[in-house]
């Protein structure tokens, strides 16, 4: 079986890709990657991982990436939330070859919303007849490590617009271990959605109060409005699209129920999910 990852540099895509060669070390592994070059250096500690250049944005490194390939990994870039322009190409493709499979990463409650990136993706793999497994996980333990990580660590605050809002809160490598058992065992789940979420619901407010504790440290959260978030994440650099991902993120959990949890990971895994405190225990770093 050959099994192409996209967003195979980042956190989730490196994270599967461990996790098969852990779990299922005779599937061959094709990690698609923008810069082939930058990428050995990472992939070096990651055993036999082929490269092959792939870039949503570059229609042209489509048909190559594809080339003898069973599964495709398919994450969205966070950047990239024009799904017309940037994935309807990329499925239409793998619709044309008729037996390529796609697992997905959406993420819970997708189905319940018109506007976010990842339902439409989800929609389209159903008009193009691409068989699929859909994976709905829950909000990552890994936002507190990376899109937050500078604020923490320059200010030692997190401003979000999330006000008192729950969260479900998902370790991605348990997620990384879910899609890399179903992706080895895709007939058994295939057309299929999986919701993954992990043990405990909390607020923001909730959260740094245990890292507080856990690193003796002192982190603030500062709720702040719709504009006010803009502005200021504007100051700070980040670019309008990831604002205005990150709003909708972290602002519509306002206005909707209390995330569902779910027995996903004892179900597929046999365990329980990871913690918020011993994931905040193993990255003691970040926030000291």
């Amino acid at each position: 079986m050959n099994v192409l990852i996209t967003g195979a540099t980042g956190n989730v895509g490196l994270a599967v890709i461990e996790k098969l060669r852990q779990l299922r070390p005779s599937i061959s592994i094709i990690a698609g990657v923008r810069n082939v070059e930058k990428a050995r250096a990472i992939f070096a500690a990651h055993g036999n991982v082929e490269l092959r250049l792939f870039d949503f944005e570059n229609e042209g490194t489509f048909d190559r990436a594809l080339d003898g390939v069973d599964i495709v990994f398919l994450l969205r870039p966070p950047h990239l939330a024009d799904v017309d322009r940037y994935f309807a190409p990329f499925l239409r493709l793998i619709a044309a070859k008729g037996t390529m499979k796609v697992v997905f990463l959406s993420v819970q409650g997708a189905e319940r919303s018109t506007v976010i990136p990842h339902r439409k993706i989800e929609l389209l793999l159903l008009e193009y007849g691409i068989d699929h497994i859909f994976l709905r996980p829950s909000y990552f333990m890994q936002n507190l490590t990376t899109t937050l990580h500078g604020e923490i660590a320059n200010e030692r605050t997190i401003t979000l617009p999330a006000g008192r809002a729950t969260f479900n809160w998902i370790d991605i490598n348990d997620i990384a271990e879910i899609a890399a058992v179903l992706i080895s065992s895709f007939e058994a789940h295939r057309n299929k959605v999986l919701v993954i979420s992990g043990k405990e619901n909390l607020d923001y407010p909730s959260v740094v109060e245990k890292i507080n504790r856990i690193c003796s440290t002192h982190i603030t959260y500062r709720s702040v409005g719709p504009l006010r978030y803009y502005f200021l994440k504007k100051k700070s650099g980040m670019k309008p699209m990831m604002i205005a991902v990150a709003f909708l993120l972290h602002f519509l959990p306002r206005l909707q129920k209390e995330p569902e949890i779910v027995p996903s990971i004892r179900s597929v895994l046999g365990r329980d999910p990871t913690s918020i405190d011993a994931f905040i225990t193993r990255n003691r770093k970040y926030f000291t």
